[in-house]
């Protein structure tokens, strides 16, 4: 009977142990989506640049001076503190889409910009024929995904891509590296 209480004891002790690593890993997943719809990461780095130069001047150079190493470049709008310009040379998920997807390698390299919108945007939308664009500057912006709302973080951010032939690639001195 004593062995028995022994191996209850052991086993609920072991249940509890699970629910806690269960509990933490949940935990540890919302605030890494939080940090990340926050534009911060423990991989990140931030550079400084010299403002005369043009966002695509910077992109030619980090694909010739780092071709094998895997890159995301966000670029912080000094003037629309909502508008990000993202420029990456690898597919990956920096941000976590509830509706549509994440942007392409492709979409870097052409010349036409896709965007990301927060669940919360103040920026201006066209909705038509079951497609959004982002309306900025009288041009249109076609919209790719849509992002997750992250609890206990108010999200106003839009995300634009940027790349070597797309229009926005110009001013560095506009924006903020990070």
């Amino acid at each position: 009977m004593k062995i028995k209480k022994i191996f209850l004891g052991i086993f609920l002790f072991a249940c509890f142990l699970v629910a806690g690593v269960l509990v933490s890993n949940i935990q540890s997943i919302s605030a890494d989506q939080v940090l990340t719809a926050s534009g911060l990461s423990s991989y990140s780095r931030n550079l400084k640049t010299n403002s005369k130069v043009e966002i695509r001047t910077l992109l030619k150079y980090l694909t010739k001076k780092y071709p094998n190493e895997k890159i995301t470049l966000e670029l912080n709008n000094k003037y629309d503190q909502d508008q990000v310009l993202i420029w990456s040379n690898y597919q990956n998920e920096l941000l976590p889409v509830a509706k549509g997807r994440y942007f392409n390698p492709e979409e870097f390299e052409g010349v036409v910009s896709f965007g990301i919108v927060s669940p919360t945007s103040n920026i201006q939308l066209l909705n038509t024929q079951d497609n959004k664009y982002i309306v900025l500057n009288n041009r249109y912006i076609s919209v790719v995904g849509t992002l997750k709302e992250v609890s206990d973080n108010i999200q106003t951010k839009y995300y634009l891509t940027t790349g070597i032939n797309q229009g926005n690639s110009k001013k560095l001195s506009n924006f903020l590296c990070k």
